[in-house]
């Protein structure tokens, strides 16, 4: 074992590990970043570094984004975490099986896949990875040398995951996706998940395997008051509706329309009743962003960038609102929820 994968080892227990205290994440995670970067010969500070690519389905971010996302604690925690059980759940239905993985989207460090190295061998697991940028792409390369992975590689391509077509071959048992921002706006984690979802097995894991969107009525005075409060938490919000659903079930659902039309589709209309007697309590409307990565790994309300509340409306003082909120959730160069109000 080298130097970088020992080293990887440690921060991997800690990143594992099911108790911890958030000082420990918050040091492993600082940790980790730092041994990330020293595996590329990526200048983070170069301005060529921050060129996101876009597509007709959205927005891939620059490698420097992507290596901020390491500094995001709690989703890079879980997200090793929950791809881990994954992991152990497909070695309970295929025992003495190989486990594939098909990770899109990975950035200059593959970082949400990496540490599984430290727990399974080669014969275990094996990875396919895509990533679209092509600076990216040479620090991922560079990441799998440094560490000395190569013999978990099955397949590395330099390619689009939105249109990218599976080797019919390949049996993919966990397929991990994150490409987004919180309300799934602007990136490409819904065109990669339709396109891969579609092309693999019905048993296959998703990882996240549920993104939802709701709205909420916030009283913003209150969540303050909880956000530095120290004391119990402070109910702040009361959920009116959900806007959209990025799962499995609803991708089988929608991906005749989906594909038809692609990059553009429309999601069907989702119509939210807007009680007159809200705007007593509460001043502002919310997108919440709720990920269930896998099982019990769930990134909570401003646990994370993916999950802080999108606030996309203010109450007038002494009006009253529309009855309803109309929203759909549009595919194609911006992706995104999009709003309309009625009565």
């Amino acid at each position: 074992m080298n130097k970088a994968k020992k080293k990887l080892s440690e921060i991997s227990s800690v990143l594992f590990r099911e108790e911890v205290t958030y000082g420990e994440i918050f040091e492993t995670v600082k940790d980790y970043k730092a041994l990330l970067e020293k595996a590329t010969s990526i200048n983070f500070e170069d301005s060529q570094t921050s060129e996101n690519i876009f597509t007709e389905a959205g927005k891939a971010i620059g490698p420097k984004w992507a290596g901020l996302c390491v500094d995001d604690v709690f989703r890079t925690q879980k997200f090793c975490k929950g791809l881990l059980k994954a992991v152990y759940e497909k070695q309970k239905e295929k025992p003495s099986k190989k486990i594939q993985i098909l990770y899109a989207g990975t950035g200059p460090f593959a970082t949400l896949a990496l540490p599984l190295v430290t727990i399974f061998s080669p014969d275990e697991i094996s990875f396919t990875f895509l990533e679209i940028n092509k600076l990216s792409f040479k620090g991922l390369q560079e990441t799998i040398s440094y560490f000395g992975i190569e013999n978990y590689i099955s397949e590395l391509h330099h390619c689009d995951a939105t249109t990218y077509k599976v080797n019919p071959e390949k049996h993919i048992d966990i397929v991990v996706i994150e490409t987004m921002m919180s309300s799934l706006k602007g990136e490409h984690q819904v065109a990669i998940t339709f396109n891969l979802i579609n092309q693999l097995p019905k048993n296959v894991l998703l990882i996240p395997e549920d993104v939802s969107l709701h709205v909420l009525a916030v009283n913003s005075e209150r969540r303050f008051a909880n956000k530095i409060s120290s004391e119990e938490p402070i109910t702040y919000f009361k959920k009116l509706g959900t806007l959209f659903t990025l799962n499995k079930s609803e991708i089988l659902k929608h991906s005749d329309k989906y594909f038809k039309e692609f990059p553009n589709y429309e999601f069907p209309e989702k119509k939210i009743l807007i009680p007159r007697k809200l705007v007593q309590n509460f001043d502002e409307l919310h997108v919440e962003t709720s990920i269930t990565i896998f099982k019990d790994e769930i990134l909570k309300i401003d646990e994370s960038g993916l999950t802080t509340l999108d606030n996309f409306h203010l109450f007038r003082s002494m009006m009253t609102p529309s009855k309803y909120l109309v929203s759909t959730y549009m595919c194609g160069q911006k992706p995104g929820l999009y709003f309309n109000f009625k009565n």
